[in-house]
């Protein structure tokens, strides 16, 4: 009986934390769909991996969306859409000319000026581009950007009510950094339909370069390893702020040069030493073992006593070898009176007879 009161008393427990979850989660649903949104602007630069869009978020629930700078909405009437797709790999940049809301075109003439230090057209496709002098659009030239006059006829009955490409220009890219701005003429009695005699002017819908997400264009400054450093490839965007680095290299080490002794070592204790980098210059400390001892009458230390030992010890003894070996003088000093004359003779010439 006190099991299932007690299950019970669980199972209304979890009943009211589930219900109570229940009804946080639709409060927090109503609270989102009532709130009077206040939205701040987070503006991105387009770049070679997103487009140029800007991010609205809430400061009162949190909620946010993104508009893309290619994004537009429709304005009902016949206008033009000029967008840009750029192929790095084949070094171009093609600008399209989309009719939408098209009232029934069977002829256009346009001008669209672009800078010729950055692009140079290279393909036309629909129409007719004529060259600078020969049309005259009614508008004052712009200097700064050289005019392409398209004239675009479309006459037979299943294309004058269509919507869609209207032309396409392709650009080599001649200065990856400059300026793609393109400028657009259009006149009113340049866009007309022949059989019924009616012009219209079109709208501008200008998105060119706002959606370009093309590959990175990567410049490469390989940086050399050091004694302490690294080296590596920084590859860098020559179109955006990307960077990264690429075949990481461990350092060099410092290479020491000849040792100038501080403290010398001894049979007990360490020495140090100073020298200098052949590469970088820099000073370095070098620790310089615990001295090993060397056999005891072999001051050659080859690993034997013979009678080269002897003659070194001849010339120890008449002072016409000036040892300043610690390792030498130790080992043929065979009393271990701190001194090399002819006991110490005497004794190695009882070694090498086997006495």
């Amino acid at each position: 009986m006190e099991k299932n009161q007690e299950d019970n008393f669980v199972k209304r427990i979890v009943s009211v934390v589930l219900s109570a979850v229940m009804l946080f989660s639709l409060c927090v649903g109503v609270c989102a769909d009532q709130c009077e949104h206040e939205y701040t602007a987070q503006h991105f630069d387009a770049n070679c991996r997103e487009a140029e869009h800007t991010v609205y978020s809430c400061v009162k629930c949190g909620d946010s969306y993104t508009k893309y700078a290619y994004e537009y909405d429709d304005p009902g009437t016949f206008s033009f859409v000029f967008e840009t797709e750029r192929n790095d790999a084949e070094g171009t940049l093609a600008l399209n000319a989309t009719l939408i809301n098209n009232p029934g075109l069977s002829i256009g003439i346009m001008e669209v000026g672009y800078n010729s230090e950055t692009l140079s057209p290279v393909i036309f496709s629909n129409g007719v581009v004529w060259n600078r002098d020969e049309i005259n659009m009614g508008k004052e030239i712009n200097l700064e950007r050289m005019p392409l006059k398209i004239y675009a006829e479309r006459t037979s009955d299943d294309i004058n009510n269509t919507n869609g490409l209207y032309f396409t220009i392709v650009f080599s890219i001649i200065d990856p950094d400059g300026d793609y701005g393109f400028e657009y003429t259009l006149r009113k009695a340049d866009f007309a339909n022949v059989a019924n005699g009616q012009s219209y002017l079109p709208g501008v819908i200008d998105l060119a370069g706002k959606r370009e997400t093309g590959d990175h264009v990567l410049s490469e400054t390989v940086i050399s390893p050091t004694c302490t450093e690294g080296g590596y490839t920084l590859q860098s965007c020559t179109l955006c702020d990307f960077s990264a680095t690429v075949d990481e290299t461990e350092p060099l080490g410092h290479e020491p040069g000849e040792t100038v002794i501080v403290k010398a070592p001894t049979f007990t204790e360490e020495g140090y030493g100073i020298s200098t980098c052949r590469r970088c210059s820099a000073e370095i400390d070098t620790v310089i073992p615990v001295l090993e001892r060397w056999k005891k009458g072999d001051l050659n230390n080859d690993g034997k006593v013979n009678i080269s030992d002897s003659h070194k010890m001849k010339t120890l003894i008449t002072g016409k070898l000036s040892s300043s070996s610690v390792q030498m003088t130790d080992a043929a000093d065979l009393n271990g009176d701190g001194k090399i004359n002819a006991s110490d003779m005497n004794l190695l010439k009882k070694i090498l007879v086997g006495g």
